[in-house]
């Protein structure tokens, strides 16, 4: 019997990132994970007046589990974060920073301690 993955969120907190979002997005979506699956990408735009929600929403055609919600005026980071872990499905939510690009192996060093049922 196959043992199920364990789900994971991604949550990217973001103020006009047009510059960085595709690169951060695309080094998420491209992370190889074992005994994890990476569920959903959330992009919380906060406030945004560059083409942050355009670039995300382009990626979104491509790869069904990027979602973006959008706060229309910014609210600070914690709200923003705050908006992630309500709208996650994922059993582990890991908040990526808008101004970092994952390295291969980065998700799964984050998710690997959680393989420890004393771990919670």
């Amino acid at each position: 019997m196959a043992i199920k993955p364990i789900q994971v969120s991604v949550g990217i907190c973001a103020y006009n990132e047009e510059e960085n979002i595709r690169a951060i997005l695309e080094s998420v979506l491209c992370q190889k994970l074992e005994k994890f699956e990476l569920s959903e990408v959330i992009v919380v735009s906060s406030g945004s007046t560059d083409s942050t929600e355009l670039i995300v929403n382009s990626i979104i055609e491509d790869d069904n589990r990027v979602r973006l919600i959008v706060e229309s005026s910014r609210s600070g980071k914690a709200g923003a974060i705050n908006i992630f872990l309500e709208a996650a499905i994922g059993e582990i939510c890991i908040i990526q920073s808008a101004d970092t690009v994952q390295l291969d192996g980065t998700l799964m060093e984050m998710c690997s301690p959680f393989l420890d049922e004393e771990v919670g």
